[in-house]
């Protein structure tokens, strides 16, 4: 079976790029230099490493992997140029060391960033398109997941809570996102596929909380009582949602919407088969086949060929 799930996802591989590609060759020639340059002054000579989506399998697969290395001079300044296809989140990188991640660059972006120490946000320059843009990111960020109290009731009070507790506490830390969006945009709105992303970072972490809440009760063996309107998230055209693949959040929710799915499936297998060894794979595609559809089936297909590969000892 294994080598069967291998020459699918070759196969599944090959109908995505060649689906993709002339996409991608449509829009070459609108592309503009993405330019991304500034100053560090805790850390001079090395090099800084750009780590982003090269191609939409990596996307899907929610991992960003090195694209690019820029030098650091001996005043500390860096600068990255290269050819964006497509709008992506991205990180920089010194040595294992997050400098600052989930930076947000269209096709033409060119900002400029200052690191004062090794430990505040970055400082961005406004004057650059995109510049604004990113330093909403750097804002949301510094808000809902680094100041002390938030960062405190989000990472370690909230578990402490029952499910409708939780639930009512998400519901709160999403409005406050959404309406520091709204007032930072209030005067001057961002593109339409920052905006997206925004929203869909937004939607979809929401989304990623309440099922990982499940999750670590689950492995405590403790019943969170969650009841249907606790998954106020699930819809259709939540799940199925072409717009948010920009999103990190909105693959990881896939994945972990779909884990939810497959283990209340595998505990009915092991009552029915309770003595036959259960291909986990081909169950896994069956229920993906049944359960998802368009680009939702694809991204979930990728990740259990990926992860079925990786468990091959060669």
């Amino acid at each position: 079976m294994k080598w069967v799930v291998l020459i699918i996802s070759l196969l599944t591989l090959l109908f995505l790029s060649m689906a993709g590609s002339k996409k991608q060759k449509s829009k070459e020639e609108r592309t503009n230099i993405t330019v991304i340059e500034g100053e560090i002054e805790f850390s001079t000579g090395g090099s800084i490493d750009l780590y982003s989506y090269p191609d939409k399998f990596q996307k899907y697969l929610n991992k960003k992997i090195l694209i690019a290395s820029a030098p650091v001079d001996s005043r500390g300044r860096f600068a990255f140029a290269f050819n964006f296809l497509n709008a992506s989140a991205l990180d920089l990188k010194i040595g294992n060391r997050i400098l600052v991640s989930n930076l947000f660059l269209c096709p033409g972006d060119q900002i400029k960033l200052n690191f004062s120490d090794s430990i505040s946000s970055p400082q961005i320059a406004l004057n650059g398109k995109g510049g604004r843009d990113n330093q909403f990111l750097l804002l949301f960020n510094e808000k809902f997941f680094k100041e002390p109290k938030t960062k405190r009731n989000y990472y370690i009070n909230s578990n402490f809570l029952n499910a409708d507790e939780y639930s009512e506490f998400l519901k709160i830390r999403r409005r406050q996102e959404k309406k520091l969006f709204d007032d930072f945009f209030a005067e001057s709105p961002p593109g339409k596929e920052f905006k997206i992303y925004v929203q869909s970072e937004i939607n979809y972490q929401y989304a990623v909380d309440k099922l990982m809440y499940l999750w670590k009760k689950g492995i405590k063996n403790k019943q969170a009582h969650a009841g249907d309107d606790y998954y106020d998230f699930l819809s259709k055209e939540f799940i199925e949602n072409p717009s948010a693949i920009n999103s990190p959040s909105y693959v990881h929710f896939l994945n972990l919407y779909f884990t939810n799915l497959y283990e209340q499936q595998l505990f009915k297998i092991r009552q029915t088969k309770k003595s036959q060894r259960v291909d986990q794979a081909f169950e896994k595609i069956k229920l993906a086949k049944k359960e998802f559809s368009g680009l939702s089936l694809q991204i979930i297909t990728l990740n259990i060929l990926n992860e079925e590969a990786n468990s091959i000892d060669y």
